[in-house]
């Protein structure tokens, strides 16, 4: 039986057709892949603990801190009680303890200011400014600065960031965080790396 040679042409332009498809395929399966393991190596860059320079961990050495807004802050009571309630299982006992008057500071403490600026200026939405024994990198004031001009969701999420830095979290590679610099994240929550990175160094002083 003879093979027309249209036949022959036809079927060779098929499977050429075929193997085209066919590397397709796999060339979208592995930039798939590659795009997946992508974000879970990217995911797994989470926050961990703020070290000095000589690789002292700086944490809170005692067991219950006291978070004090000042009378120009006394508007975000609620959004930094809801932010104790998020970071509070993993950390010493965060007491909230009301207001006081502006430009006041007191040691063994979190203050939140908002007409006061860091004494190395800060970056353009929030600052952070924490005070440590050099020797032990024992904390023993962390002061957090927000901007007046910054409000609504802004400023609740610049307050959650800044809050993680006064108690020992450091910057995340995850845009997902809200310790990613600038904040970022869409709701002020740790993930299981954030929430590991505080248990396991606070734990330690138990």
């Amino acid at each position: 039986m003879s093979t027309n040679p249209t036949d022959i042409i036809s079927i060779t332009q098929q499977t050429r057709r075929n193997r085209i498809a066919i590397g397709m395929l796999v060339t979208l399966e592995t930039t798939l892949l590659t795009i997946m393991n992508i974000l879970l190596v990217e995911s797994d860059k989470i926050s961990g603990i703020k070290t000095t320079e000589e690789g002292l961990k700086f944490v809170w050495c005692i067991e219950n801190i006291p978070v004090y807004l000042d009378e120009d802050s006394a508007s975000d009571e609620d959004e930094l009680q809801d932010i104790i309630d998020i970071y509070q299982p993993y950390t010493p006992v965060l007491i909230y303890m009301g207001t006081v008057p502006v430009g006041t500071r007191l040691p063994y403490s979190i203050q939140i200011h908002q007409s006061l600026v860091p004494s190395y200026g800060g970056d353009d939405w929030g600052a952070e400014e924490t005070m440590w024994d050099p020797i032990t990198g024992c904390i023993y004031r962390s002061d957090i600065f927000t901007y007046p001009d910054t409000t609504g969701f802004d400023r609740y999420m610049i307050l959650c960031h800044e809050f993680g830095h006064a108690i020992s979290l450091e910057h995340s590679n995850d845009p997902w965080s809200p310790m990613y610099s600038p904040p970022g994240g869409m709701t002020c929550t740790l993930d299981k790396k954030a929430k590991n990175a505080l248990s396991n160094v606070y734990l330690e002083q138990q």
